[in-house]
């Protein structure tokens, strides 16, 4: 329930200002085009499915030491770590979004796969 909070705290702070609010309803269209990233990357970090080689090498470009121990091992380093996949997949299919605008994207991404999966997370 906590996840739901802060999703609600960040999407109101965007509302604060009027770059917030046009970045939001920038990042809006593209939470649909977000939910197979989210989807794959879900796959991805709990080893169901190997990235390709292409998704491999721009994680190891973009995050050199993000799990330099290896896979990541508890819910939290799992949930950035799907979070962090999906965010760059997704920048590669819109590159014209900020990292703000694409992080917001893949949060209301996830909250809607979230709540169409019954998970509680």
């Amino acid at each position: 329930m906590n996840w739901l909070k802060n999703l609600f705290a960040s999407i109101a702070r965007f509302f604060t200002t009027r770059f917030g609010y046009e970045s939001f309803r920038k990042a809006l269209p593209y939470v649909k085009l977000a939910l197979p990233y989210i989807e794959l990357a879900a796959l991805v970090v709990s080893g169901r499915q190997q990235p390709t080689d292409a998704i491999a090498q721009v994680l190891q470009q973009k995050f050199p030491n993000l799990f330099a121990q290896g896979i990541p091992k508890t819910e939290h380093e799992l949930k950035l770590f799907a979070l962090a996949v999906a965010t760059e997949l997704l920048r590669m299919r819109a590159p014209e979004l900020t990292t703000n605008e694409l992080r917001k994207a893949i949060e209301l991404a996830y909250a809607d796969y979230v709540a169409t999966r019954g998970q509680t997370q």
